[in-house]
């Protein structure tokens, strides 16, 4: 059997056991997707769920379906790489299916059948889901399904104010979470510090995730955000607190209105300042940040994007390291 044939056959059983055994499915919507997703597996796979809890939405008649798998699938090991290619990212990505075999957390796989709207996410090894899955759970998964949608989810942060938001676009460490909780802390609603998602005609952004995650180096700015931390992790070597934004008093949005994608310049920390980026610059920028943690569809994310891009105003930006003058040179900005 070809890869297709596999996964069809994968996840005709999980559905069969997953009817027989009664599993309960909570729904969530993300972007232009509403999907359904069923837990298999023991108690570790429960801490999933939290940071996606707002997000939570009725059942729809398109909605698709996610079966959770934290167990072992008998018969089924043909659907996961060979062993020589397990150390390995393998991607497959087309019209008919979305598989992402991660190293990771002792393998980690999202196979999603576009053909049905159906897909599973197998945590080969349950007890050792990473910290990052469970403040962006899903998150293959969610791209796996947006294809057909206009919809895309990127590496990003985002925050607003009265429907307008700021799109904050860098490589990890490019000052992302710090902007954004700056502004969290002068009244800004949260939509994301690392995920979020976006369409481009109207140009909008949406909210995947509850979770803010944040450098040691941090802490100590923001001591009022660190009341929410439920962990420090360790995050490949580096310290990392894990927030829950639904604790704080601070607003929180479904989705915004993009009125502005900013570039923040490495270590730039200092005056606030814009200045005009040239759209080919922006695209290419918004391109390689994406392709750090969600791959596959390029080309049409590619559309996507550019079509974004060319209607939204780009700026590289020096932030301030003042909340205050931070907050107040965007809110400007905005308009």
């Amino acid at each position: 059997m070809d890869l297709r044939d596999l996964l069809r056959a994968a996840l005709v059983e999980t559905d069969t056991r997953a009817v027989a055994r009664q599993l309960p499915a909570s729904v969530f919507r993300f972007g232009g997707t509403t999907i359904a997703i069923r837990l298999d597996g023991t108690p570790p796979l429960q801490q999933l769920m939290p940071m996606i809890g707002g997000r939570a939405a009725a059942a729809a008649h398109d909605m698709v379906v996610l079966d959770v798998i934290g167990r072992p699938l008998d018969g089924h090991d043909g659907l996961l790489p060979p062993p020589d290619l397990r150390r390995r990212t393998v991607l497959r990505a087309s019209s008919d299916i979305y598989y992402l075999w991660l190293d990771e957390a002792d393998g980690y796989l999202t196979a999603i059948d576009r053909r049905t709207r159906r897909g599973l996410v197998w945590f080969t090894a349950v007890d050792r889901i990473a910290s990052w899955h469970v403040a962006r759970p899903f998150l293959h998964a969610i791209k796996g399904f947006s294809l057909e949608t206009p919809w895309t989810p990127i590496h990003a942060a985002s925050v607003a104010i009265a429907d307008k938001a700021v799109l904050i676009v860098g490589q990890s460490g490019a000052g992302k979470t710090s902007i954004a909780l700056s502004c969290v802390t002068q009244g800004w609603s949260y939509l994301g510090d690392d995920a979020v998602i976006v369409r481009a005609d109207p140009a909008r952004v949406g909210a995947l995730y509850s979770s803010a995650r944040l450098r040691a180096d941090t802490f100590a700015r923001f001591p009022e955000i660190m009341k929410a931390c439920l962990a420090v992790s360790d995050d490949a070597g580096e310290e990392k607190a894990e927030v829950d934004m639904t604790l704080l008093p601070a607003a929180s949005a479904a989705e915004a209105e993009i009125r502005a994608i900013l570039f923040p310049r490495p270590g730039g920390w200092g005056d606030l300042h814009f200045a005009d980026m040239h759209k080919s610059d922006a695209l290419r920028k918004l391109m390689e940040a994406t392709r750090q943690s969600m791959m596959g569809d390029e080309a049409a994310v590619f559309a996507k994007l550019s079509t974004l891009v060319a209607s939204v105003p780009c700026y590289h930006m020096t932030a301030s390291g003042d909340p205050a003058v931070l907050s107040s040179g965007l809110a400007k900005l905005l308009d």
